[in-house]
């Protein structure tokens, strides 16, 4: 019995033992596994979590810690390196983006000189021909006039009426020339001191369309507006462009067919047109915006047009942050003007 006690503590001595090993060699790997799972996993979490600051803060100053020499000392080192490369990048950028900003603000206040020195000259030209030249005008026209008596008186004023005329027709010309010359160089100045405020363009539009239809009692005016465009304007002036295209479609338009005026929108453009069968427009159209450009032919020259109306809507156009371009009817039929402005 005794040697069967002793074998029992023999073999349970061995099992503890063994289970001794067994837990002393658990330790080992879950310690050995931990260890490894620092030097695979806590680089690439690092590297997971730079990307992560650098995509949410554009933040290329961030650096991932240096690893053990292996490959993914190597993965974070090459990481280290682009975000190097794009930090260097992006203050090249930043400092480029810095030197252009400047270099527009200082063109963009010479250019704000310049047209101010332009409208200082203009302002100065308005003067002179509404001031010095219109008197001039004054003492030709009063010398006319004392001819016209003298002659009259002799008995000799038959001879020399029609010299008489044509040089009180001369002066009426170049009286009209210089009043309109003032206007044109005075509006573009005009135009900073103005307010601009919200209004309904086919309004505005339609309301102007009952007094041309007052005006121009044998030309029919036909008006299509549609409701809600709305717009940042000064409405005397855009009554102004609208009366300056209107008054160029009765003067160029067939008297047989209507002006037809459209208001209408297209996404973020208010359009305004005036359309008229009649002659079509110059082959050089695309001047005919300029100052002193006419577009009649020799039929018209004594109609007194002196190419200011077409260049005030230019100016007017313009100045509400809009254009104003022209094109020929289909067959060259007649004339379409078309005033874009910014919709609100």
């Amino acid at each position: 019995c005794s040697d069967l006690d002793q074998l029992q503590a023999s073999l349970l001595f061995y099992l503890l033992f063994l289970l001794l090993l067994v837990l002393i060699a658990l330790a080992l790997a879950w310690a050995l596994s931990y260890r490894l799972q620092s030097l695979i996993s806590g680089p690439i979490l690092a590297l997971q979590s730079a990307a992560e600051n650098v995509a949410r803060d554009k933040d290329y100053a961030v650096r991932v810690p240096p690893a053990s020499g292996d490959e993914l000392a190597a993965l974070v080192d090459s990481f280290n390196e682009m975000l190097s490369q794009i930090q260097s990048r992006d203050a090249e950028l930043a400092r480029y983006s810095i030197e252009l900003e400047q270099q527009v603000q200082a063109r963009s206040a010479e250019l704000a000189e310049a047209n101010r020195k332009r409208v200082i000259w203009l302002e100065n030209l308005a003067y002179f021909l509404r001031h010095e030249l219109k008197n001039s005008t004054l003492g030709v026209r009063s010398s006319l006039e004392l001819i016209e008596r003298r002659t009259r008186a002799s008995g000799n004023s038959d001879s020399i009426a029609k010299y008489l005329q044509r040089a009180r027709d001369s002066v009426s010309f170049m009286t009209k020339l210089l009043e309109n010359v003032g206007s044109a160089s005075t509006l573009e100045s005009d135009f900073g001191n103005e307010t601009l405020v919200p209004l309904d363009l086919g309004e505005l539009v339609s309301g102007q369309i009952e007094t041309y239809q007052s005006i121009y009692h044998n030309k029919a005016l036909l008006a299509n507006c549609q409701p809600g465009v709305q717009v940042l304007g000064n409405s005397t002036r855009l009554i102004q462009l609208l009366d300056k295209l209107v008054s160029n479609a009765v003067d160029y338009g067939s008297p047989e067919t209507p002006i037809i005026v459209t208001v209408r929108h297209e996404q973020k453009q208010a359009i305004l047109s005036v359309a008229n069968q009649g002659e079509p427009l110059p082959e050089d159209k695309q001047h005919i915006f300029e100052l002193f450009v006419s577009q009649r032919d020799a039929a018209h020259k004594d109609n007194g047009n002196l190419g200011l109306g077409l260049y005030v809507v230019k100016l007017i156009a313009e100045a509400h942050g809009g254009t104003v371009q022209a094109e020929d009817l289909p067959a060259r039929s007649g004339a379409l003007f078309t005033v874009n402005l910014p919709r609100l």
